[in-house]
Order: structure tokens, then C-alpha cells, then sequence
């Protein structure tokens, strides 16, 4: 049985290409290990300086996605403890639906994705 890589662990084992967008105080973020070229998602805090709640709402999020078992979701790798704190997911190719769609989706369709979603978490 092969061994699991290990998981680079601090913002400098990241090479950031691209922002795919932001959201109240985080961006999301494509980059590549520095250390195998694997290709991530960073879901990072964007305040240089956070306080301990941000951190720590973003600690839940990160425990939020370990419990989610679903190929809808992007599997997370790690937790990037040290500035800027962030979220390591696997990245799953494609685009961001508004991206793709060239603008926001609309928010009557935006509800019904919502409630779809939260049913089938619910399940």
C-alpha cells in the first residue's frame, strides 16, 4: 500500500495563478503546490491581520467540509494555520457558475440551488 503524500502546510507551499473570486472577507483562489504541482483551491482570508473569530469561523468551515462526503463538494487536504489562514481543497477543474454563465445567476434560481442543495444535505 502506497503512503499518503504529505500535505504541504504553509502559504509558501503555494503558487497562486489565478483569483476565482471573493466572498466577505475571503478569496477564492487556484494554486499549485510548490512542493508536486498538484493543482488546489484556497479559500483564504483576505484581512492580512485577521482576529481570532475570523480564524476560528474559518476552522469551523474547514471541519464543516470534513464532514461532507459528496463529489458536488471539493474534497478539503489541509488547514493553513499561519497567515493567511485558508482552506486547502482539491480542486476540481472548471469554473465558477457566474463565470461561465458571464454574470451573476439570478436570485429567484439562486434560491431554488440553495434549497436544493440544503435538502440534499439534509438527507
Amino acid at each position: 500500500m502506497a503512503s499518503a503524500r504529505p500535505i504541504p502546510s504553509s502559504p509558501a507551499d503555494y503558487e497562486t495563478l489565478s483569483t476565482l473570486g471573493t466572498t466577505a472577507g475571503t478569496l477564492l483562489l487556484r494554486a499549485r503546490s510548490r512542493r508536486d504541482g498538484e493543482l488546489v483551491l484556497l479559500k483564504q482570508l483576505d484581512e492580512p491581520s485577521p482576529d481570532a473569530s475570523e480564524v476560528a469561523a474559518l476552522r469551523a468551515e474547514h471541519a464543516r467540509f470534513e464532514a461532507l462526503n459528496s463529489e458536488s463538494i471539493p474534497r478539503p487536504l489541509a488547514f493553513l494555520a499561519t497567515t493567511p489562514h485558508a482552506i486547502v481543497l482539491a480542486d476540481p477543474g472548471g469554473a465558477l457558475l457566474d463565470a461561465a454563465l458571464g454574470k451573476p445567476l439570478p436570485l429567484a434560481l439562486t434560491l431554488a440551488v440553495a434549497r436544493d442543495l440544503a435538502d440534499g444535505l439534509a438527507a
